[in-house]
């Protein structure tokens, strides 16, 4: 699940691959929300950083850099309830994550949940995590529609440690592995529309299904050598990512992505302390005519 130059670097997630896709659109936004998403309201409003603007082809909501490496990332939402129709099958994975969003990135610690749906139009729900490139392990906790979980990722050398827990269950999974290919370059809360590869590295993004809306809360990350700090913390340069599956007009042509064609993601301006965002589905005709507005008349 990497945004990067060339999509050919993909990882088996079971029925699915998760690829990295080309970032474009880049622009500069001011960081403090002019409202806080639901459910989210800070109570205090300190000076948030400026961030930036990107579309992405797989991957929505907010990743930030710093100047050293990052030693925690962490993040709770509830569980999406998708809109499933019968006769396609569509996907949808919402996750917090160490790494993978730099040009020069080739491993991502991730760890999050699934609100998939069947062609018979029946939704599934399950949590995981992945160390690119190693393949995805499925989590072994029951997930429900509606359940809030909290995640994390800490990253000690080429060791990490993942925790997992159900809030509304009270179980927990806690696990300490090996990383092939470490990456401490970036933190990311993302949700994502999956992307299915063949053995030749030609990767198709997946149809994002209709989940409606995610919000990310306490979302907070560490550097190795800093304090536990919100997405907007003037230590960071967080870049807010909109989905978009549409091919980039910087047409890079070492892309092999191929866009699933259903489907667009909007995130919102941070709550006003830095810690939370929402991020939304909207269908194609609903995004191109926002995209057509904020052309007109908006400045991002």
């Amino acid at each position: 699940m990497l945004p990067q130059d060339t999509a050919t670097q993909c990882a088996r997630a079971g029925r699915a691959s998760r690829v990295l896709a080309a970032l474009v659109a880049v622009s500069l936004v001011a960081g403090l929300a002019a409202a806080a998403p639901a459910g989210a309201e800070g109570t205090s409003a300190p000076v948030l950083r400026a961030t930036s603007h990107a579309t992405s082809q797989n991957w929505a909501g907010y990743a930030v850099t710093a100047g050293s490496p990052f030693h925690r990332v962490l993040g709770s939402w509830v569980q999406p309830t998708p809109h499933c129709l019968r006769g396609s099958a569509n996907y949808a994975a919402f996750w917090i994550g160490i790494g993978g969003f730099t040009q020069s990135s080739r491993g991502l610690e991730q760890i999050g949940t699934d609100s998939d749906c069947s062609a018979g139009g029946r939704a599934s729900y399950y949590a995981w995590y992945e160390l690119l490139p190693a393949p995805p392990v499925l989590v072994p906790l029951r997930l429900r529609p509606g359940d809030e979980v909290s995640a994390s990722v800490t990253m000690n050398g080429s060791g990490a440690a993942l925790h997992f827990r159900d809030l509304t269950t009270h179980r927990a999974f806690i696990k300490s592995v090996g990383v092939r290919q470490p990456d401490s370059s970036s933190a990311e809360w993302i949700a994502e529309a999956p992307s299915e590869c063949a053995g030749n590295g030609f990767c198709r993004t997946l149809p994002l299904d209709d989940f409606g809306s995610v919000t990310f809360s306490d979302a907070q990350a560490q550097t190795a050598d800093g304090e536990l700090d919100p997405v907007g913390d003037p230590e960071f340069l967080a870049t807010e990512l909109e989905l978009d599956d549409r091919p980039g007009p910087s047409g890079r042509s070492g892309s092999q992505v191929v866009a699933g064609g259903s489907g667009r993601a909007s995130t919102s301006p941070l709550s006003a302390d830095g810690s939370a965002f929402s991020v939304f589905w909207e269908a194609a005709q609903a995004a191109r005519a926002r995209t057509a507005a904020r052309g007109a008349g908006s400045v991002r």
